[in-house]
């Protein structure tokens, strides 16, 4: 299949979010147990390659596999309308809570083995020195493993691992990460803060 959306109010109503023009191809291949569907799209200048599989009996869903990459991700094609929330009628909009995000995670959490891969080459935007991103999360009923958080900040290097249980109540969770020589001044540059401060910051630590 191939596809062209230019239609920005029809663009946010499928994505949640407002995208660039969205123009593409899919391609599906079944086999006996699994469905195999291989994705190349072009959201504005962003160039998203997708390769995903899932795993299917007669219960239904037996597991899901994706793999996101992009060699070059431009933020300028991926923006949050955050006046949308503001425009609601009050009477109409869903209650909120403090707890209201992470309920709403527990329910939808899939309980068949999920595994998610995200590898982003360049990051360029507005507010941004991040030369690359990678992403891998894997996890069934509800409990997740963060294999891999890595990431690069103007030739800075940070890692983060850890795992995340969204069934107790409150949900566990425990993280432990580091970063090396992360530049101040342009960390707080990109951060919106104005400040006249030099140096690098090097942290390593947990939290439980």
């Amino acid at each position: 299949a191939r596809f062209r959306l230019g239609d920005s109010t029809l663009i946010e109503a499928l994505a949640g979010i407002s995208l660039k023009p969205v123009s593409g191809s899919l391609v599906l291949a079944t086999s006996p147990g699994q469905v195999r569907g291989t994705l190349k799209a072009q959201v504005g200048e962003t160039l998203v390659n997708g390769d995903g599989l899932l795993a299917l009996a007669e219960e239904g869903i037996q597991g899901v596999n994706l793999t996101l990459t992009t060699p070059h991700l431009y933020l300028q094609d991926f923006t949050v309308d955050a006046s949308r929330d503001d425009n609601r009628d009050d009477a109409t909009a869903a209650p909120q809570g403090p707890d209201t995000p992470l309920a709403t995670l527990r329910e939808k959490a899939p309980r068949f083995p999920v595994a998610v891969t995200l590898k982003v080459g360049e990051i360029s935007g507005d507010f941004s020195n991040f030369d690359s991103l990678l992403i891998q999360l894997s996890g069934i009923d509800g409990r997740y493993t963060l294999e891999q958080f890595s990431a690069r900040y103007n030739q800075a290097q940070t890692e983060i691992r850890g795992v995340i249980d969204l069934n107790p109540e409150p949900p566990a969770l425990s993280l432990a990460g580091q970063a090396s020589a992360l530049p101040l001044g342009a960390l707080l540059r990109d951060l919106g803060i104005e400040f006249n401060v030099s140096g690098a910051l090097t942290v390593l630590g947990g939290v439980t």
